[in-house]
Protein backbone atom coordinates (compact mmCIF):
# COMPACT_ATOMS: atom_id res chain seq x y z
CA UNK A 1 0.00 0.00 0.00
CA UNK A 2 1.09 3.42 -0.97
CA UNK A 3 0.89 6.77 0.99
CA UNK A 4 0.83 9.01 -1.55
CA UNK A 5 0.05 8.15 -5.61
CA UNK A 6 0.75 10.96 -7.88
CA UNK A 7 -0.51 10.81 -11.78
CA UNK A 8 1.92 13.92 -12.99
CA UNK A 9 -0.13 14.93 -16.32
CA UNK A 10 -1.07 11.52 -17.34
CA UNK A 11 -4.46 11.71 -17.07
CA UNK A 12 -5.04 13.45 -20.19
CA UNK A 13 -3.04 10.52 -22.03
CA UNK A 14 -4.83 7.73 -20.79
CA UNK A 15 -7.12 5.51 -23.01
CA UNK A 16 -9.62 4.39 -20.10
CA UNK A 17 -9.16 6.60 -17.26
CA UNK A 18 -11.88 5.43 -15.12
CA UNK A 19 -10.56 1.79 -15.44
CA UNK A 20 -6.91 3.26 -14.42
CA UNK A 21 -8.40 5.32 -11.17
CA UNK A 22 -10.22 2.08 -10.21
CA UNK A 23 -7.47 -0.43 -10.54
CA UNK A 24 -5.52 2.25 -7.97
CA UNK A 25 -7.28 0.76 -4.93
CA UNK A 26 -5.22 -2.37 -4.69
CA UNK A 27 -2.54 0.18 -4.38
CA UNK A 28 -4.56 2.16 -1.74
CA UNK A 29 -5.22 2.48 1.94
CA UNK A 30 -7.86 4.50 3.83
CA UNK A 31 -5.20 6.99 4.34
CA UNK A 32 -3.73 7.03 0.59
CA UNK A 33 -3.87 10.28 -1.40
CA UNK A 34 -4.06 9.97 -5.18
CA UNK A 35 -2.87 13.83 -6.22
CA UNK A 36 -3.64 14.50 -9.79
CA UNK A 37 -2.10 17.36 -11.54
CA UNK A 38 -2.61 18.50 -15.12
CA UNK A 39 -2.93 20.90 -17.51
CA UNK A 40 -6.13 23.38 -17.83
CA UNK A 41 -7.94 22.73 -21.16
CA UNK A 42 -8.21 26.33 -21.71
CA UNK A 43 -4.72 27.09 -22.11
CA UNK A 44 -4.11 24.30 -25.23
CA UNK A 45 -4.79 26.62 -27.57
CA UNK A 46 -1.29 28.78 -26.28
CA UNK A 47 0.24 25.64 -25.36
CA UNK A 48 0.30 24.52 -28.87
CA UNK A 49 1.54 27.98 -29.72
CA UNK A 50 4.23 27.63 -27.91
CA UNK A 51 4.91 24.20 -29.19
CA UNK A 52 4.87 25.56 -32.50
CA UNK A 53 7.56 28.73 -31.70
CA UNK A 54 9.93 26.45 -29.79
CA UNK A 55 9.24 27.81 -26.69
CA UNK A 56 7.75 24.69 -25.11
CA UNK A 57 8.65 21.06 -25.85
CA UNK A 58 5.82 18.89 -28.42
CA UNK A 59 3.48 16.76 -26.65
CA UNK A 60 1.65 14.24 -28.13
CA UNK A 61 -2.12 14.96 -28.45
CA UNK A 62 -4.06 14.80 -25.47
CA UNK A 63 -7.59 14.74 -24.43
CA UNK A 64 -7.85 17.67 -22.09
CA UNK A 65 -10.72 17.41 -19.34
CA UNK A 66 -12.26 20.57 -17.16
CA UNK A 67 -11.84 19.56 -13.29
CA UNK A 68 -15.53 18.66 -13.37
CA UNK A 69 -14.86 15.71 -15.14
CA UNK A 70 -12.12 14.22 -12.94
CA UNK A 71 -13.82 15.13 -10.12
CA UNK A 72 -16.84 12.89 -11.23
CA UNK A 73 -14.37 9.93 -12.68
CA UNK A 74 -12.59 9.97 -9.52
CA UNK A 75 -15.91 9.78 -7.71
CA UNK A 76 -17.31 6.50 -10.19
CA UNK A 77 -14.22 5.00 -9.25
CA UNK A 78 -14.63 5.20 -5.18
CA UNK A 79 -12.25 8.38 -4.38
CA UNK A 80 -13.73 11.58 -3.56
CA UNK A 81 -11.69 15.08 -3.93
CA UNK A 82 -10.88 16.26 -0.89
CA UNK A 83 -8.79 19.48 -1.90
CA UNK A 84 -8.47 21.27 -5.13
CA UNK A 85 -5.50 23.95 -6.71
CA UNK A 86 -5.45 25.73 -9.50
CA UNK A 87 -1.76 26.90 -9.69
CA UNK A 88 0.89 29.15 -12.30
CA UNK A 89 -1.03 32.14 -13.64
CA UNK A 90 1.83 32.90 -16.29
CA UNK A 91 5.08 31.46 -16.83
CA UNK A 92 7.22 32.04 -14.12
CA UNK A 93 10.58 34.00 -15.73
CA UNK A 94 7.64 36.23 -17.53
CA UNK A 95 9.41 39.88 -17.35
CA UNK A 96 10.90 38.52 -13.31
CA UNK A 97 7.53 39.12 -12.14
CA UNK A 98 6.19 35.42 -12.46
CA UNK A 99 6.69 34.18 -9.31
CA UNK A 100 5.37 37.42 -7.14
CA UNK A 101 1.68 36.58 -10.31
CA UNK A 102 1.80 33.25 -9.05
CA UNK A 103 1.86 33.78 -5.36
CA UNK A 104 -0.57 36.66 -4.91
CA UNK A 105 -2.65 37.30 -8.05
CA UNK A 106 -3.24 34.07 -9.06
CA UNK A 107 -4.49 32.82 -6.27
CA UNK A 108 -7.60 35.06 -6.34
CA UNK A 109 -10.97 33.36 -6.67
CA UNK A 110 -12.24 34.03 -10.41
CA UNK A 111 -8.49 34.55 -11.61
CA UNK A 112 -7.54 31.07 -10.23
CA UNK A 113 -9.74 28.94 -12.12
CA UNK A 114 -7.43 30.73 -15.57
CA UNK A 115 -4.07 29.21 -14.28
CA UNK A 116 -2.27 26.72 -16.24
CA UNK A 117 -1.91 24.00 -13.73
CA UNK A 118 -4.70 22.31 -11.81
CA UNK A 119 -4.23 19.79 -8.56
CA UNK A 120 -6.55 17.40 -7.34
CA UNK A 121 -5.81 16.01 -3.89
CA UNK A 122 -8.46 12.73 -3.79
CA UNK A 123 -8.67 9.86 -0.99
CA UNK A 124 -10.84 6.47 -1.01
CA UNK A 125 -14.16 6.55 -0.05
CA UNK A 126 -14.88 5.18 3.27
CA UNK A 127 -16.52 1.60 3.02
CA UNK A 128 -19.78 1.78 4.81
CA UNK A 129 -19.97 -0.78 6.74
CA UNK A 130 -23.32 -3.00 7.79
CA UNK A 131 -23.80 -3.62 11.35
CA UNK A 132 -25.93 -6.94 11.46
CA UNK A 133 -27.22 -8.29 14.63
CA UNK A 134 -25.20 -10.29 16.43
CA UNK A 135 -26.40 -14.14 16.97
CA UNK A 136 -26.57 -13.28 21.10
CA UNK A 137 -28.83 -10.52 20.80
CA UNK A 138 -31.16 -12.81 18.09
CA UNK A 139 -31.70 -14.88 20.78
CA UNK A 140 -32.41 -12.58 23.15
CA UNK A 141 -34.79 -10.93 21.11
CA UNK A 142 -36.42 -14.60 20.30
CA UNK A 143 -36.02 -14.77 24.78
CA UNK A 144 -38.43 -12.17 25.04
CA UNK A 145 -40.33 -12.15 22.51
CA UNK A 146 -41.66 -15.91 24.01
CA UNK A 147 -42.36 -14.59 27.00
Amino acid sequence: MFDIIILSDTIGFLNDIQNTLEALHRFSAPETRIIISYYSKYWEPILKVAEFLKLKKPTISQNYLVTSDIEHLLNLSGFEVIKKEYRQLIPQKFLGLGSFINKYIGTIPGLRRLCVRTYLVARPKPQKMMTLPSVRSQEKIKYTSNN
